[in-house]
C-alpha cells in the first residue's frame, strides 16, 4: 500500500486529550470535478442511488491529497482515515489539529 499521504495522527499518551475510536475509514470515491481552491469534489460511491442524502454523498477533498495521476475526472480510488471522536477535553488548538489531518488515497487494488 502507499504511503505517500499517511497520516500520523496523535496518540492519546502524546497529547493526554486525543480519542480515537479505534478503526480506519475505507471509501471507495470517484473524481466529480475541480474546485476553486485546489478542493477536488468526489463522491462516495457505496451511496450512489440508493436513496440515501438523495443517492449522492460528496466530500471535498484537498487536490493536493491525492496522486496527480488519479486526479483526473472519473478516476477512482480508496479515501482511507481514521475515526477522532471529540471530547470535551479537546482545546482549540487539537481540534485545529484534529482538522488538519489529511485522509490517505489508495490507489484502487492496493488496499
Amino acid at each position: 500500500m502507499s504511503r505517500q499521504n499517511s497520516v500520523d495522527l496523535p496518540s492519546p499518551r502524546e497529547t493526554g486529550r486525543v480519542s480515537i475510536v479505534s478503526g480506519d475509514y475505507r471509501e471507495i470515491a470517484t473524481v466529480l470535478m475541480h474546485l476553486p481552491g485546489s478542493m477536488t469534489k468526489v463522491e462516495l460511491e457505496r451511496f450512489r442511488g440508493v436513496g440515501i442524502a438523495g443517492g449522492e454523498v460528496t466530500w471535498d477533498l484537498e487536490t493536493e491529497t491525492i496522486p496527480v495521476h488519479l486526479r483526473a475526472i472519473g478516476s477512482r480510488f480508496v479515501v482511507v482515515g481514521r475515526f477522532i471522536r471529540q471530547s470535551e477535553d479537546h482545546s482549540a488548538e487539537d481540534l485545529h489539529a484534529l482538522m488538519r489531518m489529511r485522509p490517505e488515497i489508495v490507489e484502487l487494488g492496493q488496499s
